[in-house]
């Protein structure tokens, strides 16, 4: 198989061609910035580099493509590839309303090709093995999942418009929170009923969020997300037996209170091991990277169904819909509620938040 990648940004660069490079031939790279364009195709040997999408598409030299653009280009460039029996991989958010979402699952549904959204931590190896405990009801009965997801790309120099605005695919109800609200479906095997969000934003849309939520099964779940933080990524789990809480950055982040049973020497040995191949490997948050690529060539190759599916990317958005109206009313807000559109951040001159009109 012969892939392309199409966006040369900071997710490309740090995240997906090093490791899309060590499993399969990726041939072609497509991006509007000249500069980053061949900087990053000459950093990963690849030959074939395009400023357009389209034609790169038009080349015939790829089976499969890594759309890595602003989430407002998503279904614009997977459409184009359908259409010409090309694979698809897409970064989150899938889109930024419901109708493209639509239109994108109704065209894959008539589709040879494979369609995969790209919620990395599904395999994440600490959100797996915490999904087992939860599925063997190794922590009883579940009353709550706290997340905390940080990052420190506000402090960075030269941040693209787009990643501070809410309507461009930005901020962190858009570009941080669609990964919570995946995550919880998928630890839970639920969806998100109802959602409450209080969002503070400076010269980024929703620079930092405090979000909580009822799931259709009574659970309850919260998230703090922060733009202007540093790099964290924490999950916590309560239940009635036990409470587990995932480090995700952490080769050794997974922990329980109850801790490794009692004189369980090969257990302990195990997990040691296991934290020092993840180390080894760059740790477990580009392991999760490198388990969604291989599952993803996996899928192809074997034609078997994906696990991230365009279906999950629509559910996720339609959260993040719901959401930012709760931001912006100051009031809880049912998911089956949100409109098909994103609603923008209304602000005054001093950036307060004030009622959307």
């Amino acid at each position: 198989m012969k892939f392309g990648v199409i966006g040369a940004g900071g997710i490309a660069q740090t995240r997906h061609l090093p490791i899309l490079t060590t499993l399969t031939d990726v041939v072609a790279l497509a991006a509007r910035d000249h500069d980053r364009l061949e900087r990053t195709a000459r950093q990963y040997n690849i030959e074939h580099r395009y400023s357009n999408y389209r034609e790169l598409l038009e080349s015939g030299e790829v089976d499969a493509v890594a759309i890595c653009t602003p989430a407002d280009s998503h279904v614009e460039i997977a459409l184009a590839a359908l259409d010409r029996g090309i694979h698809v991989f897409i970064e989150k958010p899938l889109a930024l309303n419901l109708d493209d979402c639509d239109r994108l699952i109704a065209r894959a549904e008539h589709a040879s090709c494979k369609a995969m959204v790209g919620f990395n931590m599904r395999w994440h190896p600490h959100v797996k093995a915490a999904r087992e405990m939860i599925q063997r009801k190794k922590l009883g009965e579940l009353k709550s999942i706290r997340t905390v997801f940080t990052s420190g790309i506000r402090h960075r120099r030269n941040v693209r418009e787009w990643r501070r605005r809410r309507v461009l695919g930005g901020g962190g109800l858009v570009e941080l929170a669609v990964h919570q609200f995946d995550l919880w479906r998928f630890l839970l095997g639920s969806e998100v009923e109802e959602i409450s969000v209080i969002s503070r934003s400076s010269e980024w849309d929703d620079e930092t969020l405090v979000i909580s939520a009822r799931m259709t099964n009574g659970v309850l779940v919260s998230s703090v997300i922060a733009q202007g933080s540093i790099d964290s990524y924490e999950v916590e789990i309560f239940g009635t037996a036990d409470r587990v809480q995932l480090s995700c950055y952490r080769s050794r982040g997974l922990y329980s209170s109850a801790g490794a049973p009692s004189g369980k020497v090969m257990q302990a040995m195990k997990q040691w091991g296991q934290a020092f191949r993840l180390k080894r490997a760059g740790g477990p948050y580009l392991a999760s990277y490198r388990n969604e690529w291989r599952h993803f060539v996996d899928c192809i190759e074997r034609d078997i169904p994906v696990q991230s599916t365009l279906d999950d990317g629509r559910r996720a958005l339609q959260v993040v819909l719901a959401g930012a109206v709760s931001a912006s009313r100051g009031e809880t807000v049912k998911i089956a509620d949100a409109p098909s559109e994103l609603l923008p951040v209304a602000i005054n001159a001093t950036r307060e938040r004030v009622p959307a009109q």
